[in-house]
């Protein structure tokens, strides 16, 4: 989901952690160039493909890799089972 009022960098600060430690800005802007060179503009101003990947921007920002699980069905359980022998 992205902001239409916000402009791409403000859509992506919303998300960040602060500060940003393997996604930042520059690094962003590098993997979708197409970002950088719409960095003032709207989310209402961009392209279906655009908003795709200013979505995924926001996403990898977010440090998705320190909320990922090796096992999604066991970290998807209660606490109470997700500890118990398996």
């Amino acid at each position: 989901m992205i902001f239409p009022d916000l402009t791409v960098v403000e859509n992506i600060q919303v998300a960040q952690r602060v500060p940003a430690r393997l996604w930042t800005m520059e690094r962003l802007f590098g993997l979708f160039p197409a970002l950088a060179e719409r960095r003032r503009s709207k989310g209402s101003q961009l392209s279906g493909g655009e908003q795709q990947m200013l979505a995924v921007a926001r996403a990898l920002v977010t440090d998705p890799a320190s909320s990922c699980s090796t096992n999604p069905r066991r970290a998807s359980l209660p606490s109470w089972w997700r500890n118990s022998p398996a």
